[in-house]
């Protein structure tokens, strides 16, 4: 017999906070909890419980929250100019509020992400602040360079979330991919394809303040069909080399798409 305790840091709340079980060996059980959040998303609640596995030996389990969040991909009614500059009208409400890699407020400088679709495109946008534009790091020029490694805007993007491949395409301020195909089972990656290469037509342009990057990506090859209504699982980050730092938009981007949000096809 132990305890469920959890850790509520400000911003959240659980009920109940502690829950006293017993559970008999080889037995199951389910625990229900309320939790809210009306504050920051990071850190999560942690839930912990001494569990035994030998006479008198216990050892501590401990488990944090996990965050979902949903972003919206409009549907396009006329497709977007692929110029890099977003002047497009289905270029609306931006998801900017992304985090550090701990979870904690982003080191780097303001990025703007934007998604759009229809019956044969996904369509990706990005606007990143960069006030000290000469410092712009982007020399990969060849598809599959080590683009990862510079100034950059990354997705996951899974179409068919029961376990369908996750599509890593990464892209720098010269619109050069860097791309694989995942292979996922049970929500988790085991294989990567580097030799899987996706089609895009990419722009980028450079501002006085910022640098900005349009991409449109068939969608037969990401094997998958748009309408109105659909959940994907995602996950994006940007790169800032100036600054050393990552800004993810969930916490922690990898691999595996349980760690995923939703992207929702409005």
């Amino acid at each position: 017999m132990d305890t469920l305790r959890w850790e509520v840091p400000n911003g959240w709340s659980v009920a109940p906070q502690s829950l006293p079980v017993n559970i008999a060996s080889l037995e199951n059980y389910v625990a229900d909890f309320v939790v809210k959040s009306s504050g920051a998303v990071y850190p999560t609640p942690t839930l912990s419980i001494h569990y035994p596995y030998a006479q008198n030996k216990k050892t501590e389990m401990r488990k944090s929250l996990g965050a979902s969040r949903t972003v919206d991909a409009y549907q396009a009614q006329k497709p977007p100019s692929i110029d890099g500059k977003l002047t497009e009208e289905v270029w609306k409400k931006p998801t900017s509020h992304l985090f550090a890699q701990d979870g904690s407020v982003m080191t780097i400088e303001p990025v703007d992400f934007y998604f759009a679709w229809d019956k044969d495109n996904l369509y990706l946008a990005a606007r990143c602040t960069e006030t000290k534009m000469d410092s712009i790091s982007a020399r990969a020029t060849k598809q599959d360079g080590a683009v990862y490694t510079e100034d950059c805007v990354g997705y996951f993007i899974q179409p068919n979330i029961d376990d369908g491949p996750v599509y890593q395409i990464y892209f720098n301020p010269l619109g050069t991919p860097f791309d694989q195909k995942i292979t996922v089972k049970n929500g988790k990656a085991i294989a990567a394809d580097r030799e899987w290469n996706g089609k895009y037509e990419v722009k980028t342009f450079k501002g006085k303040d910022y640098w900005s990057i349009e991409a449109k990506i068939p969608l037969n090859k990401l094997e998958a069909k748009a309408q109105s209504g659909k959940t994907w699982a995602i996950g994006f980050r940007r790169k800032q080399k100036r600054l050393n730092g990552t800004a993810d938009w969930l916490v922690p981007t990898s691999y595996d798409s349980k760690d995923y949000g939703v992207l929702l096809l409005k």
